[in-house]
């Protein structure tokens, strides 16, 4: 990307700092915030984050630092809320006494499905730059669609033990 982008590593360094800091900012200011929220606002919030700023990466003119900074917030704001937000929502669907044996099966399990999207990553960059960018927004898509279809459930689920009560 730094090639696409036009700036030196050296530069590019910076910006991995900046997003750690808006994190911050993020999870002290924004997520006590969004904790009294249910979790699908946020959560599609972040997602749709992450993808403007993979968008932003993939349009952005040469050595344009504003589209570049525009692009870190967008993924900080999206990576501060999804993950801890997707976390709890893991830590709540599981029951105390096997919450740290399904966690850590859940994190390998995890691992192992993600790995190849490292040298995926790497094929779609040696054809295109951008398209490693645009493979991570079309998985923030799915994300997003996984999550509309939950909530659907979650609605049915409702509706049909609210039918059998009465």
């Amino acid at each position: 990307m730094t090639k696409k982008l036009g700036f030196s590593q050296g530069s590019i360094a910076l910006f991995p700092m900046i997003q750690s800091g808006i994190m911050l900012l993020v999870l002290l200011f924004v997520m006590p915030i969004i904790g009294r929220l249910s979790f699908k606002k946020p959560l599609l919030a972040s997602f749709v984050s992450l993808i403007i700023s993979n968008l932003l990466l993939v349009v952005s003119p040469d050595r344009s630092y504003i589209v570049l900074i525009i692009s870190t917030i967008f993924m900080a704001f999206g990576t501060a809320i999804s993950f801890p937000l997707v976390e709890s929502i893991l830590a709540n669907a599981i029951g105390d006494k096997e919450r740290a044996k399904t966690m850590s099966i859940l994190h390998v399990m995890l691992f192992a499905i993600t790995a190849p999207f490292g040298y995926i990553g790497g094929l779609l960059a040696s054809v295109s730059e951008e398209l490693p960018f645009v493979m991570m927004s079309l998985i923030f898509l799915v994300c997003i669609f996984l999550i509309l279809v939950l909530d659907r459930l979650k609605d049915t689920t409702k509706h049909s033990e609210n039918g059998l009560e009465q």
